[in-house]
């Protein structure tokens, strides 16, 4: 496993994907924040400061948008190139190779990610009201957040990857899959008329990051996701194992 992280370590840091997404996702955050400042200091019972900048700025559906497109293109790099036959034909074990590329592609999302969330954190300072009050628990409970969406999301589009080979359908699947779902939940809120969990990735994220959320939530989420990802993963290996290179 160590070399097929170290391979593709060494790809991702050669390659203009990483860099692009990581200009990209600062960028958006960036912007996001100004949308996010300006909705909250628009009531006058909220402040908006550096930390909750960085806590509002990546919830939802821009933190599955940069995990989602970058880890797309690094699973399916491997299919479209044909190098697949080359790395397993060397004697790596698919086993291997899937838990290889979800630790790698899981770590660099993971980058990404958190230059996005520097940026949130920055502009928030600046043009808020200051950094804000530092809260370890609350703190702990964003890393662990992140850390499980960012992995089970990596794990679905692996998943995605290896049934259908093609960087198009891949990209296509992970982007447009979170929002179907949540919009599949609304209808079923609108329909039961009652206040059901809302168990879509979007909705899950944003209840795992917000400040104030239930325990009882946030675990939910947490859990669910945690779990998630471990299926995803194990279907992977399947898929790889039975799947023609």
């Amino acid at each position: 496993m160590h070399n097929v992280i170290s391979a593709q370590l060494y790809k991702c840091f050669k390659t203009k994907v990483f860099y692009i997404m990581l200009i990209i996702a600062v960028i958006c955050t960036a912007t996001d924040v100004v949308i996010v400042s300006t909705t909250l200091q628009s009531k006058e019972t909220e402040v908006i400061n550096g930390f909750l900048s960085m806590y509002d700025a990546l919830s939802g559906g821009l933190f599955l948008i940069f995990v989602g497109i970058y880890a797309a293109i690094a699973y399916s790099s491997d299919y479209s190139s044909k190098s697949i036959r080359q790395i397993i034909g060397k004697g790596t074990k698919r086993t291997v190779y899937t838990l290889g590329m979800l630790v790698t592609v899981t770590a660099v999302s993971l980058i990404i990610v958190a230059a996005a969330y520097a940026s949130g954190f920055i502009k928030g300072t600046i043009f808020g009201s200051g950094v804000g009050s530092f809260n370890a628990a609350m703190m702990i409970k964003f890393v662990i957040a992140v850390l499980v969406f960012t992995f089970m999301y990596v794990a679905y589009t692996g998943l995605i990857a290896n049934l259908t080979r093609k960087t198009t359908y891949t990209l296509l699947f992970t982007i447009f899959t979170p929002p179907l779902l949540q919009m599949v939940m609304i209808i079923i809120k609108a329909v039961s008329k009652q206040d059901v969990l809302m168990l879509d990735p979007i909705s899950m994220m944003d209840k795992a990051v917000t400040v104030g959320t239930p325990n009882g939530e946030y675990l939910t989420a947490v859990i669910i996701y945690f779990c998630a990802g471990i299926i995803f993963t194990y279907m992977s290996i399947i898929v790889a194992k039975k799947k023609d290179l």
